[in-house]
């Protein structure tokens, strides 16, 4: 598997823990922007062993769920997911503190979810 592969797979699955860690800590906002991270990240991976070219310069979700023909099961998440990439971290993006928005459970489920995705993605790199 190419270096850059490698990368971004090893930086999709430090980013879950990072996601891990904010959730422990409670800045939940900050654990949803990592899944987002961590699932892009991961879709890329597969995106560019799977093509041989750079991955596609997008950060919804569910265009890099298509582009690797994704289970249809994760379609909703990833379109729900996407969101998380501005809202997570901007005021103006829903007129509400980011840090205020999320509860435990919400991001419970997105790191659940997250690492299914990571999974699946694993077993497809043949990992």
């Amino acid at each position: 598997m190419r270096g850059e592969i490698v990368h971004w797979w090893e930086q999709a699955k430090e980013d879950l823990g990072t996601a891990r860690y904010n959730a422990e800590g409670g800045r939940l906002y900050a654990a949803a922007f990592f899944c987002h991270q961590a699932a892009e990240k991961a879709l890329k991976a597969l995106a560019m062993a799977q093509t041989r070219e750079h991955p596609p310069a997008t950060h919804s979700l569910a265009v890099l769920g298509r582009t690797v023909n994704a289970p249809a099961r994760f379609s909703r998440f990833l379109k729900e997911l996407t969101a998380e990439y501005v809202v997570s971290r901007y005021p103006n993006a829903t007129d509400e503190i980011p840090a205020r928005l999320y509860d435990r459970e919400t991001i419970e489920e997105y790191l659940a979810r997250t690492e299914e995705v990571l999974r699946w993605v694993q077993t497809e790199l043949g990992l």
